[in-house]
């Protein structure tokens, strides 16, 4: 049988409260499993399920989480390119494509 995963009421807060936030699909997916875990208390499958994750993936969200907190959820983890680009960030990368391409 699988070990239950306990959360504090400071934890289910916590979650929630990140929630209401606004964040990429991939991010609000973790925070959604996590809030089906700790608040709703639904098992790692059901809650896989709603969220359309596996039911390993799920545990190895709550379990990050355990370990390392909120931020290992909704930080940014990898450098995916532009993705996290501010738009004047944008601006600035592409300016010297943009300068290069137009002297040939």
């Amino acid at each position: 049988m699988a070990k239950k995963m306990m959360f504090t009421d400071q934890q289910r807060q916590e979650i929630e409260a990140v929630m209401k936030g606004t964040h990429a699909g991939h991010v609000y997916k973790r925070l959604l499993v996590l809030k089906l875990r700790a608040v709703d208390q639904y098992d790692n499958e059901r809650a896989g399920k709603v969220a359309g994750l596996h039911a390993t993936s799920v545990s190895r969200v709550v379990t990050r989480y355990q370990t390392e907190g909120i931020q290992a959820i909704v930080g940014k983890r990898h450098n995916h390119g532009n993705r996290y680009m501010t738009q004047e960030e944008e601006r600035n990368f592409l300016k010297g494509f943009i300068e290069a391409a137009q002297t040939g």
